[in-house]
């Protein structure tokens, strides 16, 4: 063979690493429904103020009781904090969220309840916005955190008191009850759809102790009493649960046990990874987004089977740390996988996703706020006109949560043709408007090269005339200060684009240019 011809396919080669795999097409089936979402986008959000107890243990371990839930949320009455992050939270266009609170707030004593304090008035502030919004809020209690409800065993000191399941469960659920027709039926709020009991309980690690403070009280005779109460009540709010992590082992046996008591079922999920990250030794324990894709569907399949949504009412990536104030949840690599995540397993059904969390101190189990409200090296409260976006989080997510309609119709799509060494890279879901009058597609290029991808885009020209770009992207990496409008406007036709690398694109039928609000009810 000639150095001329040697040269040419030298320079084919180039060609194809640079544009990536050029027989990629995105075929998109606006007609056939895979699911239409219960929910939605969003993240999770609290109203604790107070600080729960961080401690080391006898063998040196660092441990903030109450996670990150707490301590990086202004006072009620701060109106210039709050108008600043609802201006935030407006642009993120959030669909879903999961509002976390303790049973303290409400009911510090015994039979005392406590409708009218600073903390309720945080609530409230919270509500009103999500009530304006038509946002669907899952109110969570993440665990009880009062005296008088701890076991007696474990009275004597803070971290056993947040630690303990309540050991008077009638008196515990009577508290509830006050709770939510307090905020149904006398604040009037419409967007509470959902009511989770406890966080992440049964995991050796975690809440609803026990009198020992080690094993993990029973949750179920606590559903039954709830949901037994709620009818009595007339409160149309279904419990969720299991509020657990999803380890897929054992998610039939949950969904099987927690069927009879929940109106939708309730998962996290931190320890998945990109498939080409499969570096991981324990494949149950780090499982790539692939292998964890059946074990999720048939999850969702059990869910839907019953009439009930399945929900990630937390997610996130735990693999670049989480210990103190490590950047790890909020690098551009965890929110490129939370984003991947979501698209993926919006193909499967999934009708929610909430991730951890809208603000966070960021120095008590990492980095994850999507707003910089808390200055980790004084501790103290940002002054507002110091309040920012968090870099990768609030931009990367945000185009989920953006550019999405509650109620979305999940429509069938599939790309042909990306894969390199057996992985794929690029990853698609396409969403309706519950009127089916805009459509929004989203792609994730999870490697680092561009490819070049055939969309159809000529769905349905009577209904879709135009499409607009939009981009979030590596060389947006680490900023505070990103823009997200329209890159480019396009007639509603075959079309191929440029897709770049480590990127997420969207290709929406609505105009919304950076100063515009993030899309929630149609």
């Amino acid at each position: 063979m000639s150095i001329k011809k040697y040269l040419l396919l030298f320079l084919i080669f180039l060609i194809f690493k640079i544009n990536g795999f050029s027989q990629i097409k995105l075929r998109i089936s606006p007609d056939s429904i895979v699911n239409q979402m219960a929910a939605g986008f969003g993240c999770n959000t609290y109203a604790m103020l107070d600080s729960v107890s961080v401690v080391y243990d006898q063998n040196h371990n660092y441990r903030s009781w109450g996670g990150s839930a707490w301590g990086a949320t202004p006072e009620a009455s701060d109106t210039k904090a709050w108008d600043k992050i609802f201006t935030y939270m407006d642009w993120l266009g959030m669909d879903y969220t999961r509002l976390n609170l303790e049973h303290r707030i409400f009911e510090p004593e015994k039979g005392k309840l406590s409708f009218d304090n600073r903390e309720m008035q945080v609530l409230y502030k919270q509500l009103d916005y999500f009530e304006k919004k038509g946002t669907i809020v899952q109110l969570q209690e993440m665990y009880p955190n009062a005296k008088w409800l701890a076991h007696e065993e474990l009275q004597s000191n803070a971290v056993d008191i947040v630690k303990s399941g309540p050991a008077d469960l009638e008196a515990w659920s009577d508290g509830i009850i006050a709770l939510l027709k307090h905020l149904v039926m006398v604040k009037k709020y419409t967007c509470i759809k959902y009511f989770g009991i406890a966080n992440e309980p049964h995991h050796g690690w975690s809440w609803w102790k026990n009198p020992d403070g080690k094993t993990s009280q029973y949750i179920v005779p606590a559903l039954d009493m709830m949901k037994k109460k709620l009818a009595i009540a007339k409160l149309n709010i279904p419990l969720t649960g299991p509020e657990e992590m999803f380890y897929h082992w054992e998610a039939k046996n949950t969904q099987a046990n927690f069927n009879p008591y929940v109106g939708a079922f309730s998962y996290h999920e931190y320890m998945t990874s990109i498939d080409w990250w499969d570096a991981a030794e324990n494949k149950d324990w780090y499982p790539t987004l692939k292998s964890f894709s059946e074990p999720v569907k048939n999850a969702v399949s059990i869910a839907h089977k019953q009439k009930k949504p399945f929900f990630f009412s937390e997610h996130g990536t735990m693999h670049f740390g989480i210990l103190k104030d490590a950047r790890g949840p909020g690098t551009f690599n965890s929110v490129m996988k939370d984003v991947e995540f979501a698209v993926r397993y919006a193909n499967l059904g999934v009708d929610g996703f909430s991730r951890w969390s809208l603000l966070n101190r960021g120095n008590l189990d990492g980095q994850w706020g999507f707003i910089e409200t808390f200055d980790r090296s004084t501790l103290k409260m940002l002054p507002p006109e110091k309040y920012a976006p968090k870099e990768n989080t609030f931009y990367g997510y945000g185009m989920l949560t953006r550019f999405t309609y509650k109620n979305s119709h999940v429509v069938k799509s599939s790309i042909q043709g990306a894969s390199s060494d057996s992985t794929s890279h690029l990853f698609s879901s396409t969403f309706l408007s519950p009127s089916k009058k805009e459509v929004t597609i989203y792609i994730v290029n999870d490697k680092q090269f561009n490819s070049s991808l055939e969309i159809n885009l000529d769905m349905n020209v009577a209904k879709y005339k135009k499409w607009y770009k939009y981009e979030f992207a590596i060389a947006d990496r680490n900023k505070t200060n990103v823009k997200i409008n329209v890159l480019e406007e396009l007639p509603s036709k075959n079309t191929t684009a440029l897709i770049k690398a480590n990127s997420i694109t969207v290709y929406s039928t609505k105009k919304i240019n950076n100063e515009d609000a993030g899309l929630v009810s149609e």
